[in-house]
């Protein structure tokens, strides 16, 4: 079987500690915005994901 999925709505997120930058990925604006680390600052980065339609998202470590 052979799946192809597509995702229009995507989010990277790339997690330091102290910062994480989020990239919104959608057919017509990547936008990237820095958020803190810690539970208030993730917060309004979920809202943000969200207003922004995005349905799924990719997470990279790098510190």
């Amino acid at each position: 079987m052979d799946l192809d999925v597509v995702v229009t709505y995507g989010a990277d997120l790339d997690m330091h500690k102290k910062v994480i930058v989020a990239t919104v990925l959608t057919p017509t604006v990547t936008e990237p915005r820095s958020f803190g680390s810690v539970t208030p600052d993730v917060l309004p980065l979920t809202d943000w994901l969200q207003a922004r339609g995005v349905t799924h998202v990719a997470m990279e470590a790098t510190d």
